[in-house]
């Protein structure tokens, strides 16, 4: 499959061009979304683009990528990182350029994130034409499945983080104007567990409730019991959440279920916050069942840790994000810590469980215009953060680079 002629540029030597470019970029992802670890015609868009820029990316976790731009030393690496997938909605946006693809979306930004990752290599290798050479050589991720959980781990599975002294990423977020960048030192996302509870109790006609075990029953009290677990269990200074999305129960209105499995997710942005909520919902669910005269089994998946940055690399970030606003003479724009807890999850916080690194919002909100949330129907995205995110990007991979803890890394 060839590139498609509109994102073959000829001039990318200048911030207009580059932002021009990655504008089309995005609209031509957005526009043909993948599910996670489904992203194969993305990877190959992406893998096209790089090589398009002079690189040689190569395939790691099936449809991630990776490419490298040389430095003034070998190694060690400083790693930019940015998502490729979509997600399982039908889009209500009313785009130009809307999903073709029927049940599956870009809702989360992951097609903005990739564009600025590439905006971000158009403009490093900028320097290298100009004769400017890196401080430190730079690795750049592309992942997969960040939504579903575990397309961080397979990357490292397959040593993307070899050699490398620290990572950096960041997130689209409507919540903050345009020209506005989320530069925080502590926890800025949650860790965040799939949650599944099966309830077993016993059939029996629905006119003859006694005969049996209504797993209905059982799993109602459970539901309103775990409401009681952030309220009361938890120090209401450490923000958390317990919420069930999922009751599937019962065959047939005139029988009593026999069964019921509850899925939800708990967030918190301590991991001992996390490990007690869970020895609470065990225990929660068991008191539930026995006394229903029942059984529950408890299972947690997809646990991802939250998202700590590193303090070593705060004051790097702060002046990589003013510098930023400041080139692109966002007079406008600010840097700010997280106003309050966010309780999202983002498996970026897999890389910081091997190397240091920082993980950054970017204002893309539409002044005037009706919010909607990422993951709905409706979410889109302002276009001219794209732009402000590959020259942080750019910026920080040179900024970072320079740090003496980090150049004697590995």
């Amino acid at each position: 499959m060839n590139l498609p002629d509109q994102l073959i540029c000829d001039d990318l030597s200048t911030t207009g061009g580059v932002t021009e470019w990655i504008r089309k970029v995005r609209r031509h992802l957005h526009a043909h979304p993948e599910l996670s670890f489904k992203e194969e015609e993305t990877s190959h868009t992406v893998k096209q683009l790089l090589e398009h820029l002079g690189l040689t990316p190569r395939r790691v976790a099936t449809y991630g990528l990776v490419a490298d731009i040389s430095g003034e030393v070998e190694a060690p690496f400083i790693a930019l990182r940015a998502d490729l997938d979509a997600l399982p909605i039908e889009e209500d946006t009313g785009l130009p350029f809307a999903s073709k693809r029927k049940g599956v979306m870009h809702a989360c930004g992951h097609d903005g994130h990739a564009s600025m990752l590439l905006g971000a290599a158009a403009l490093l290798m900028n320097d290298l034409k100009r004769g400017i050479k890196l401080p430190l050589p730079v690795r750049l991720i592309f992942q997969p499945a960040e939504e579903t959980g575990g397309g961080a781990e397979a990357m490292v599975r397959d040593g993307v983080l070899d050699g490398v002294a620290a990572i950096f990423g960041g997130h689209i977020d409507r919540a903050y104007p345009v020209g506005t960048m989320v530069v925080h030192d502590g926890c800025v996302n949650a860790s965040c567990d799939l949650l599944e509870i099966k309830l077993t109790g016993k059939a029996c006609h629905a006119a003859r409730p006694h005969e049996g075990i209504d797993a209905v029953v059982m799993a109602s009290e459970l539901v309103v019991q775990l409401q009681h677990i952030v309220s009361r269990f938890v120090d209401p200074a450490e923000p958390a959440v317990v919420t069930i999305g999922k009751l599937q129960a019962g065959s047939a209105y005139n029988i009593v279920a026999n069964s019921a499995t509850l899925t939800g997710t708990i967030r918190a942005i301590k991991l001992e916050t996390r490990d007690a909520i869970r020895r609470q919902i065990e225990k929660l669910a068991q008191a539930v069942s026995s006394a229903c005269g029942g059984s529950a089994h408890v299972a947690f998946h997809d646990s991802v840790p939250p998202i700590v940055n590193s303090s070593s690399l705060y004051a790097t970030a702060q002046t990589a994000a003013t510098m930023s606003l400041d080139q692109l003479n966002f007079h406008k724009g600010k840097v700010i810590p997280l106003p309050r807890a966010n309780l999202g999850g983002e498996d970026f916080a897999v890389y910081l469980q091997h190397v240091p690194g920082f993980f950054v919002r970017y204002g893309a909100g539409f002044e005037g215009l009706p919010f909607y949330s990422a993951h709905s129907s409706k979410w889109d995205f302002n276009e001219e953060c794209l732009i402000i995110g590959s020259t942080y990007l750019a910026n920080i991979a040179k900024q970072a680079g320079l740090l003496p803890h980090l150049t004697t890394a590995n």
